[in-house]
């Protein structure tokens, strides 16, 4: 046997695997320590520094769950892997979305799980060290004030001339050329609506997509089928016809592929249910005041898909730095590619002879709520407009990346656009997405396994965003008596200096949720966390190790 590099410690309720497994990771090397629970894991926590720990799923007292929890708020944890017989599909993804290194089912090749442990420590131990020795300049000027503790070992790539790029990205995006031709009849006045749809019948997931709308109940209230293509593009109208060609072909693209560090699945949600919300929102509105909205909602982010079909490796790098920082990866593209992949996908569709006036939007679509305040007010509601649909479709579609940016538009900026009941929008775009993926090969969203937690909005007027994104977070909100709660999130977006009675409420238990301009008003919180910060770094902070021992809700 190797002499004892390393310390690890196993917890299982059952003796015979705990054995076999101390027994393996022995032979590659591991000093070994047991634990029966939970809680008896935390109590050997107290006194060592371990580099691995295996844990069970379901066992007495403290449940694996939990531990997990509290091994990802140490500083820093260690390589973590769960060993467990629960094949749970929301359960395993839950725990590998908060940062789990590895899930293996019993029964085990211990031999082999072994030896895929000791790589793992020793290349976080490598990482650790070069984290410590050697910064990277470029990471710390760009990433400041994010997440340290678990520093990727990788650095970012070269910075690239995207301008130098840009034929290559545009042949890498993987476009239908005949919606594109559809796009660009559409614009034509002279052309008779029996040209476009001669050429959408060449497409077959283009018909049916427009089949698919036409039949809804919203063009279609009788309910009784319509098989003319003819009477339904005349019915939805030429302008979006040409959008939902482009659109439907940027979706259809990623039903087959793959992406380097990216959710395909995830990706064809978010613009399937970004689509619906941009169609259903511009049907409140004069067709004159949509230009673009269908087209810039679908295409949100398409550059990103174009960005890595033709850099994959620069991508799992840049990923896996902005997953370990808690920094969007919208800000580690300005970084490398010098602009952002919505203004690189605004420059790709002026490249399809797409007019400037419907591409343009996107060029500003991740700038800030405040960035786009300063614009021409006509531009500005068009932007704010895409922005919306594209947060409704989020919403939608359940799943967040940690790199996303958490932003929400205002009460003032949702009653000057005119758009109604952000509330049926967002459950019109749910029920509509989960029927076209029943009736495709794409399942909905899996839904995530949540604890209670207290919530109290401050402000008393207007949609509350926030509380709708509270289930990708993996949270239930208890609204009555919030401060009886192991954690409490006060919402205080848009609330400034507050006056509410927050006597009862416990402050190093307390999350509060607030603009930048407002953390000054909450500064005797110790936990705060604002807009414009990424899902995962709101994810940890909303948690907190105070969550670990709260039981999930049962769904």
């Amino acid at each position: 046997m190797e002499q004892a590099e390393f310390l690890a410690m196993v917890v299982d309720d059952e003796e015979i695997p705990r054995q076999m497994l101390e027994f393996a990771l022995g032979s590659e090397g591991f000093r070994c320590l047991g634990a029966g629970d939970g809680t008896q894991a935390m109590a050997l926590l107290g006194n060592h520094s371990f580099d691995l720990v295996v844990t069970d799923i379901r066992m007495p007292n403290m449940h694996g769950h939990a531990l997990v929890v509290q091994l990802l708020e140490r500083d820093p944890p260690p390589v973590i892997a769960v060993h467990t017989s629960v094949v749970e599909p929301r359960i395993v993804k839950d725990l590998m979305r908060r940062g789990v290194d590895d899930i293996v089912f019993k029964p085990t090749d211990y031999k082999a799980f072994a030896a895929k442990m000791k790589m793992l420590v020793s290349r976080r131990r490598i990482a650790m060290a070069n984290a410590a020795s050697q910064a990277n300049d470029a990471t710390s000027e760009n990433l400041a004030g994010t997440k340290s503790n678990e520093s990727s070992s990788r650095e970012l790539p070269d910075r690239i001339s995207i301008n130098d790029k840009l034929d290559d990205v545009f042949a890498a995006l993987p476009m239908s050329p005949t919606s594109i031709e559809i796009y660009q009849l559409t614009l034509d006045n002279e052309v008779e609506t029996r040209e476009i749809v001669d050429r959408i019948e060449m497409e077959p997931f283009l018909a049916a997509e427009i089949l698919r709308l036409g039949n809804s109940s919203h063009y279609n209230p009788s309910g009784q089928r319509i098989s003319d293509l003819i009477l339904i593009v005349n019915r939805i109208g030429r302008r979006r016809i040409g959008e939902l060609a482009l659109g439907a072909s940027a979706c259809n693209t990623l039903k087959e592929r793959s992406f380097s560090g990216l959710d395909a699945e995830l990706l064809w949600r978010r613009s399937t249910a970004a689509s619906i919300a941009a169609q259903i929102l511009g049907d409140q509105r004069e067709r004159s005041e949509t230009a673009g909205l269908v087209l810039g909602a679908v295409m949100h982010s398409q550059g990103r898909v174009g960005l890595c079909t033709e850099f994959p490796e620069e991508y799992a790098i840049m990923t896996d730095i902005a997953k370990h920082t808690e920094a969007s990866l919208s800000d580690i593209e300005r970084r490398i590619f010098g602009l952002t992949q919505s203004k690189t996908m605004s420059q790709l569709l002026g490249r399809w002879n797409i007019p400037s006036e419907i591409s343009w939007p996107l060029s500003e679509l991740e700038s800030s709520y405040a960035q786009i305040a300063k614009l021409e007010p006509r531009r500005r509601d068009q932007v704010e407009s895409i922005k919306l649909a594209v947060l409704v479709g989020w919403i939608a579609a359940g799943d967040w990346e940690p790199w996303d940016v958490v932003e929400f538009p205002s009460s003032e900026s949702i009653q000057r656009l005119n758009f109604h009941s952000i509330t049926s929008v967002i459950d019109a775009t749910r029920r509509e997405l989960g029927r076209i993926a029943s009736l495709s090969e794409h399942t909905p969203s899996t839904h995530r396994e949540t604890q209670r937690v207290g919530y109290m909005r401050l402000l008393t007027h207007g949609f509350d965003f926030f509380a709708e994104m509270l289930p990708s977070l993996g949270l239930a909100p208890v609204y009555s008596s919030p401060e009886s709660q192991p954690r409490v999130i006060i919402n205080a977006i848009g609330a400034g200096a507050s006056q509410a009675d927050l006597s009862g409420f416990d402050r190093e238990r307390t999350v509060v949720i607030c603009e930048e301009a407002g953390v000054p008003h909450w500064h005797a919180y110790h936990h705060i966390v604002k807009l414009g910060e990424t899902h995962g770094k709101f994810e940890r902070i909303c948690h907190g190790p105070d969550m670990a021992s709260v039981e999930p809700v049962s769904h």
